[in-house]
This record gives structure tokens, sequence and C-alpha cells, in this order.
């Protein structure tokens, strides 16, 4: 944050305390506790914020928690708390993406796409869905095309089917979707990226990472590089991040431990500080 509440020294911070202070006993309470992400206690025991934050905008936004949390566990009524309180300063937000089309999903899922619209300072994402999920989810990806900041991508599938979809079916899985939409509108500027699910990753998306995401620090990929993806694996061309890849993870894959002992030989990831394989 730009600021913090606890620097008694800080002109602006002396500034907002005063402003908090002036305020009605019970709204000092509720900014106090959002300082401190109490976003989950449910009921909200104030709702009246949601109008006087317009009014103190100047004040709440530089002091909102930089983290936000989206999921099926919230009701209606603290989703919409998020929704009208997002701020401008958020640079984290961590959700769990519907895969059905009811009312509660579909209200979750306006919620997460406005409150991506609205952060323009987000840097890191977790994304967590399920692994059949076939829906287009076409708004919330506009939205993350959008996020200019985003250099933190984390991918998860909460779920492990014990048959995963067949190779022929990855391209209509919302995860195929997502991570190439990811690489399509940020793989220059991408620092972190961690993909962690049984869908396979289709050959043509492994080398779209390898060939564009030049600029990745951190990279771990998990179950999803199958015999599919093996030959584009071993061929030796250097990866576009082998100038800055530091640490590189590779868990539960169909990789042969032989042909990436010849990449490590032969500078395809580059002078990495960490390397982890499990195969």
């Amino acid at each position: 944050m730009p600021e913090n509440l606890t620097d008694v020294t800080s002109p602006g911070t002396t500034q907002k305390i005063c402003l908090l202070l002036g305020l009605p006993i019970e709204i000092q309470i509720e900014i106090i506790g959002l300082l401190k992400c109490y976003w989950f206690l449910q009921p909200h025991p104030f709702k009246s914020l949601r109008l006087t934050c317009k009014h103190i905008e100047a004040l709440c936004n530089p002091v909102f928690a930089e983290f936000i949390s989206i999921r099926p566990s919230l009701d209606r009524s603290a989703l919409e708390l998020r929704n009208e309180l997002a701020p401008k300063y958020l640079k984290v937000v961590m959700c769990r993406i519907p895969e059905h089309e009811g009312e509660v999903e579909i209200f979750m899922e306006s919620v997460l796409t406005t409150i991506l619209e609205r952060a323009v300072r987000l840097q890191k994402i977790i994304l967590r869905h399920a692994s059949t999920d076939t829906r287009a989810h076409s708004q919330l990806l506009n939205a993350i095309s959008k996020s200019s900041a985003l250099e933190d991508v984390t991918i998860w599938s909460f779920d492990y089917p014990r048959f995963p979809s067949p190779y022929d079916t990855v391209q209509s899985t919302f995860h195929h979707r997502l991570l190439n939409h990811i690489l399509d509108y940020h793989s220059q500027r991408l620092r972190v990226l961690e993909v962690r699910c049984s869908t396979p990753m289709h050959e043509s998306t492994f080398l779209k990472l390898r060939d564009t995401a030049s600029q990745l620090r951190r990279l771990s990929i998990s179950r999803c590089l199958t015999i599919e993806t093996r030959g584009a694996f071993a061929d030796p061309q250097r990866w576009a991040c082998s100038d800055r890849l530091e640490h590189l993870f590779i868990h539960q894959c169909a990789i042969h431990s032989a042909t990436i002992a010849r990449h490590i030989g032969a500078g395809v990831f580059g002078p990495l500080h960490t390397f982890y394989i499990r195969v």
C-alpha cells in the first residue's frame, strides 16, 4: 500500500487517521475490520458503509486490503459488498471460477468480472476451476486481458478426475482457453506462472509458452505435460525466458528425465537457481 496506518510520522497517514476519527463509530469499526481483511465476518454488521464509502473514497481506497477472495461459500450480500467496495489499490485476487450456470454462479462471476475490471493495479491472480468446465466465460477472459499490470498467474484445478480429459478434447475446455488467453495477452509481462491441472496442455500451448513468455522468472508445471507434448518438449531450442528464468518446477509430468538432463546441460532453460523435478 502507498502508506501504512501504523506509520504515524507520515503526514498523509495523520490526515487519514483524523478523517477516520471524525466518522461515526460504527463506520470506524467497519473500516478497521476491512483493513484487517475481515471480509469473512457474516452477517456483515454495518452495511451503511456501502453508501458512506462513496463519500470518503479518498480515505478508504489507499488503506483497503490489497487482497480479495471470491468463493462460492460467500452469500449474495458478501458478494455485493465486494462488488461495491472493490478498491483501486487491489493487487491480488483469488477466486474459484463457477462451473455451472445457476443464478448464484452467474452473479458471482459478474462480481468477479467487475472487480477485475476495476482493479487497475492488479498484479497477481489465483484462479481455481473445474477441470471438466467447458463454458466460455467470455466476459471474465475479457476482463483478464485488460489487466495491464498483471505479472503473476496461478491456475489450479480443484478436482483431479481419475480419467482426465482426452487429448483430442482439450481445446474445448475452459482451462485451455484460459491458459492461452493469459499467454496471448500477458506473455511479455509474466514473471511467475504456475499451472497445476490434470487437463493436458496442448502442444500448441506449450510452444506458445516456450517461445513467447520471455520475462518468466519462475515457472511451475504440474501434471499437465503428457505424452502428446513429449516430442515438443524434447526439442533442444532455447526457451524465450532462458536469460531470466531462475526457478523451474516440473511435477508429475510425462517427461523423460534424460531429456531434462540434456536440456539443462545445453542451457535450454538458462542458468537456473532452483530446479525441481518429480516425474
